[in-house]
């Protein structure tokens, strides 16, 4: 059993989880799995695999204002 505090690589991490390595580094590119630069490679803590819930904060989308005409730039 693997400790909270431990570090898998990412060929470890895909025996874990039963998936290819391709698919560690498109989820960590993506942002779902949370991986470090370590020694030189990428380092996966198993921590995150052990919370029992995650808090995702969304942040506001900023609304588009929408494009100005020639006189609404130059006067204001």
């Amino acid at each position: 059993m693997y400790g909270a505090d431990r570090f898998l690589t990412v060929t470890e991490a895909a025996q874990k989880l039963n998936c290819s390595a391709s698919a560690i580094y498109s989820k960590v590119k993506s942002g779902e799995i949370y991986a470090t630069r370590k020694a030189g490679g990428i380092k996966i803590p198993m921590a995150q695999f052990f919370e029992q819930e995650k808090k995702v904060v969304k942040l506001p989308e900023k609304k588009k204002k929408a494009p100005q005409t020639l006189k609404e730039q130059v006067f204001g």
